[in-house]
């Protein structure tokens, strides 16, 4: 990344004795901690109003270090949970799938990817010839074949399933317009079946197996998850948290899914989980296992970053080179990409070491 000088003597020794690098990790206990945005290497002018350039903004969380260096919140936009600060993740509930599944598979719950997902329901073969190929490779990275229309005659809404009163038997019932692996269809039931797979092999719905697993272990005290009529938990969609609580989860992806000495998600799950998989949608990136792959060009150099990321402007970012993530939460249906924008414009090139 670019640097710049500082012709100050004095200055230069005060920033390297508070700025960090790779290695002086401050890990979140009750509450994350702060610091200026100059301390940990970033420009301050350039985030001043940050939320003004995102339209219907909830809540931004810049975090370098372990430190947020700037925030905003805003009760106003907020969709009411029990909790004001709760927000729903939408799709970027996926990526919290995605890391159970990882630790179902450390756990041994799981064989590993390449499982095929009958294994766990044989009587979904039955329901419709072609499920027996699906692998949870198929579902990870959204290849399943399956005939899904979200992003298309859905206009990216998942209504025709979450108003269904039997969602494993609507998601099984499609027909296949590809072969497993061959081709990008982005399918909130496939994440779904996930869920239910989590949900077979523990013996607990997924919602507890994360508190168990992942939430109680960052200290992450509210999460609402809704489910579906069966009680399946909704692995596509259905995380309302609040943004800090979504940058812990971020914060521990970019630790390579370690929290303060213990390690939570599986290093080689992190690492094979935001590994380009599969083309994804041109205004989004290449995608993972349940996590966006994307890049951009800071001063003629390339930054490459993964996130999560739900509708109407919920993302998740994740710049390991940097040590920063970002969390953007909004409620802006007309330009749910806006967010990603700002990111990649403002807060990347805030950086100034």
């Amino acid at each position: 990344m670019r640097f710049k000088v500082f012709i100050v003597v004095g200055l230069v020794s005060i920033f390297f004795s508070t700025a960090c690098s790779s290695g002086t990790m401050v890990f979140p206990e009750n509450e994350w901690e702060r610091s200026t945005s100059e301390e940990q290497g970033m420009e301050e002018e350039p985030l001043q109003g940050l939320e003004s350039m995102v339209p219907e903004t909830t809540d931004i969380l810049v975090v370098r270090n372990g430190y947020i260096v700037y925030e905003y919140h805003d009760s106003r936009n907020y969709m009411k949970g029990e909790r004001e600060q709760a927000v729903p993740l939408y799709s970027g509930t996926k990526g919290i799938t995605s890391a159970l599944v990882g630790i179902a598979i450390e756990d041994g719950l799981i064989e590993g990817i390449d499982q095929k997902i009958v294994d766990f329901f044989p009587e979904w073969k039955d329901v419709n010839a072609g499920w027996e190929e699906i692998t949870i490779q198929h579902l990870l990275t959204m290849t399943s074949g399956l005939k899904w229309p979200e992003a298309t005659d859905w206009n990216y809404s998942v209504q025709p399933l979450v108003t269904n009163e039997d969602w494993i038997h609507f998601i099984t019932d499609r027909e296949f317009s590809q072969n497993p692996g061959e081709v990008f269809n982005y399918s909130t039931g496939g994440s779904h079946l996930l869920s239910a797979i989590i949900q077979e092999t523990t013996g607990k719905t997924t919602d507890e197996y994360a508190r168990e697993k992942l939430f109680d272990p960052l200290e992450i005290e509210y999460v609402e998850w809704g489910e579906d009529p069966q009680g399946i938990n909704s692995g596509g969609e259905g995380i309302w948290m609040s943004a800090e609580d979504l940058a812990r989860i971020a914060f521990l992806y970019l630790n390579n899914g370690e929290w303060n000495g213990n390690q939570i998600v599986p290093e080689d799950w992190v690492e094979e989980s935001s590994k380009p998989r599969v083309e994804g949608w041109d205004f989004a990136g290449e995608y993972g296992y349940h996590w966006w792959i994307s890049s951009t060009e800071v001063e003629n150099e390339t930054v490459n970053y993964y996130y999560a990321m739900g509708f109407a402007g919920q993302f998740a970012f994740i710049v390991p080179e940097m040590d920063l993530i970002a969390v953007f939460t909004a409620q802006n249906v007309n330009n749910p990409m806006k967010g990603k924008e700002v990111f990649e414009e403002i807060v990347l090139e805030s950086i100034i070491e």
